[in-house]
Order: structure tokens, then sequence, then C-alpha cells
């Protein structure tokens, strides 16, 4: 199902109206644009002070409130597909300092629905379609990306895929735990769909600058914003000595979202640990999937020759994992 955002208060409110006001200038409703401007200038204050002041964003959008004023409804769009996944991002961190970890991961998953709907928007805006309004109507959030790949892969964008891939990492985190999951996962699972939503970020713009948006000259500022908005917090949230997350966890959470469904060769699982952040010795994550090949807490099946093996589901992770949604 389809994840409603949580009723906002104070500033945050603040800023989800400004952003969609600003999405709706762009789409040609009539907008006090002084008011929206001095909103979007607010907002970007607020974030630059979670950065200590450092006026990351403020120098690099002053063209963009220019054009605004100047009724630039493109350079509108192109601004709101910049800001409006961050806006969701800080709130997963938001939550995540208080260590409120099912918040996070239910932000995270509200962030992934968000770039969905921004890519379908943005193909709809390009191409004159009314892909967004179709597919709006399922609520399945599979569905959803599914039909987003199959319509990136059809204009033969070829990391859709991986993009993809990505989403769904971070939404379904949020939909299975259970009785083999001791001690909690939560922490864990924030910490690795916090982790994700950077090289989703990424993907997404590098995906509407395919899809022929003017992105490109401001592409490395709002990345660099996004990295140093993900240490300055998560330093915060994840002092060393508090946590610790280990290969043996994370591997036990990919199993958790499908990721050996399909046959994994060591290579693969190095890869896709590094795409998470995480850069363990490769004797070490050997080690733990084979720890996971064997006995009666094993949920992967090791096939092939020794230096060619590949790991398989040895059942679903929903008859490994209570399913709660």
């Amino acid at each position: 199902m389809s994840l409603e955002i949580p009723e906002l208060v104070g500033k945050e409110k603040e800023h989800y109206n400004t952003l969609e006001d600003l999405f709706a200038f762009s789409i040609g409703k009539t907008a006090d644009v002084e008011r929206l401007c001095k909103g979007l200038k607010d907002t970007i204050n607020d974030w630059d002070k979670m950065m200590g002041n450092k006026g990351v964003l403020q120098t690099s959008l002053s063209p963009y409130f220019g054009a605004i004023e100047q009724l630039n409804k493109n350079e509108a769009m192109n601004l709101y597909l910049f800001l409006s996944p961050i806006f969701f991002y800080i709130h997963l961190l938001y939550e995540m300092r208080r260590k409120a970890w099912r918040n996070a991961i239910t932000w995270g998953g509200i962030f992934c629905e968000r770039i969905i709907r921004n890519l379908f928007q943005a193909i709809d805006r390009k191409e004159c379609l009314s892909l967004w309004q179709e597919i709006s109507r399922d609520p399945k959030f599979e569905h959803r990306a599914n039909r987003l790949k199959a319509e990136l892969e059809k204009r033969h964008y070829e990391e859709a895929d991986i993009l993809i891939s990505f989403l769904k990492s971070i939404y379904f985190t949020r939909s299975h735990r259970g009785p083999h999951d001791v001690p909690p996962p939560e922490p864990i699972q924030a910490n690795i769909s916090q982790r994700l939503c950077l090289p989703v970020y990424v993907k997404y713009l590098e995906c509407l600058i395919f899809l022929g948006y003017n992105l490109s000259i401001d592409f490395p500022t709002f990345i660099s914003f996004f990295h140093n908005l993900a240490e300055t917090h998560v330093a915060l949230i994840f002092p060393e000595e508090e946590i610790t997350t280990t290969p043996k966890e994370v591997i036990k959470d990919l199993y958790r979202q499908g990721f050996f469904k399909e046959g994994k060769t060591l290579k693969d699982v190095i890869i896709r640990l590094g795409d998470l952040g995480f850069h363990w010795d490769t004797s070490r994550i050997a080690r733990e999937l084979e720890y996971w090949s064997k006995g009666k807490k094993a949920f992967l099946t090791r096939i092939g020759k020794r230096g060619f093996y590949k790991y398989f589901e040895r059942y679903p992770p929903e008859e490994f994992f209570k399913t709660t949604i």
C-alpha cells in the first residue's frame, strides 16, 4: 500500500507546503511569486543551518529565484526536482536522530514514493502523457516501481534496473520482521535505508538528465549537499561505539529484501555491500555467506565449486520472517 505522509507541524509543514507550491507554480498554476521565493529562501536557510550555516545552497540557488521571479516555469520545475526528495530524506535523518527507527524506515519509504512520482511526472511533462494519473490509481509500490522500470527501459535508460532495485531495497526494508530477528533489526535496517538514499538520489538525477531535464550544472552541488547532510547527521546518530553493523546482519537484511532470489556470486554480494557503503574484507564476507548456508539457521543454499559458488534463497523470506505491513 502507498504510505501516507505523517502530519507535519511548524517549520516542517511550512517547508512541505512551500515545495508543493513550487510544484504547482511549475505546472502553470497561479502563485504569489514573492511569497513563494521567500518560502524557498526560508526553507533553504533552515536546511543550511542544519549544515552549520555553511551556505552551501543559498549561493547556488540565487539564479533559480531570479528565474521564478521572471515566471520561468521550467527552472521552477528543475528546482522542485532537486529539492523535493531532500525534504523526505531530512525527515528520515531526523527520526534516526531520535532513534525512532521504524519512523525513519517509513520516511525512507515515502522518499522512494516521491522519487517514483517525480519520475513519472517528469516523463509526462516531456512527452505530454498521463502515466502518473494512470499508475497512481494502483496503491502497490511494487507495481508502480515495475511500471517505471518498464517505461525507462522502453526509453533505453540503461540504469533503470539499478535504480528500481535500490528503491525496492529501501522501501521493502519496512515490510519484514519476525521471530528470527533478535535483537530487533530496526537500527540496522534504518542505517541501510539511509545509506541507500544517496545512490538513489544520484541515479534519480541522472535519470532526469537522461530524460532531458537541464540539471547537469547544479548536479554536483546538490549531490554534495545531500552527502554532507548525511555525513553530518549520521555521525551523531551512529557513533562508532553505539552500533556496529556486521556483514552477517547486512547479508541477512539483503536476504530479507529478496536479493538472493536469483543466485548471487561472492562478487555480486561484495558489489552490493559496496553500494551500501560497506567495504569489508572479502574473506570475511565469504565466511558470513558460508555461515548463512549451513545448519538450522541457514536461509541460503550454496551451489557450485570452491571459488565459483553461487548463493540462492533456500526458501522465500516470507517463510523465514513473519511478515508485517
